[in-house]
């Protein structure tokens, strides 16, 4: 396992293990289908649909 970021130790976790194993539950669910993520809407589009340069 590696070391947490200061930022997520400081945030501590009662179970540190279920929630690495829950977190990459969620993590394989994402990379399998592309929609699992709730909210979450891929954009796809191509340099001739930006905003011109200026």
């Amino acid at each position: 396992m590696r070391d947490l970021l200061p930022e997520e130790e400081a945030a501590g976790s009662d179970d540190v293990e279920a929630q690495v194993e829950a977190i990459q539950e969620d993590s394989d669910a994402r990379t399998a289908d592309r929609e699992a993520a709730p909210g979450s809407r891929v954009e796809h589009r191509t340099s001739a649909d930006t905003t011109p340069p200026v």
